[in-house]
């Protein structure tokens, strides 16, 4: 049912001749690229939709992983649990890995040329 006096009068035109004309005929290059748009958003969905379940599962595997983090996404986070797993084999790690994970996958690569006393 419409409201819009325009649109009912259109609608009802077409219905009583039934003039039915394409509005626009697509390139097929903008009809993909509306598909490639499409399927960015669809993309970005579902790997938000994961970065969600990491965060959850984490709460509930490592309590206070996400305090420790302030983004439990980033490279230097995901690199860590690629490399131990559970809570136990980080505490078992020894410290000089677990900060060349940090020194390498940080955005603040700069630090690397000091000298850390372990």
């Amino acid at each position: 049912m419409k409201n819009d006096k325009k649109d009912s009068l259109s609608i009802a035109t077409i219905g009583k001749f039934q003039n039915i004309k394409l509005s626009q005929k697509l390139d097929l290059d903008v009809f993909l690229l509306k598909n490639l748009v499409r399927e960015y958003y669809k993309l970005t969905d579902t790997c938000s939709t994961f970065k969600k379940k990491l965060s959850a599962d984490l709460r509930v595997i490592f309590p206070g992983y996400n305090t420790i983090f302030s983004n439990s996404n980033s490279k230097s986070s995901l690199e860590l649990l690629s490399q131990y797993p559970t809570p136990q084999s980080i505490l078992d790690a020894p410290k000089e890995d677990i900060i060349t994970i940090f020194l390498t996958n940080s955005k603040k690569r700069h630090c690397m040329g000091r000298k850390y006393i372990f």
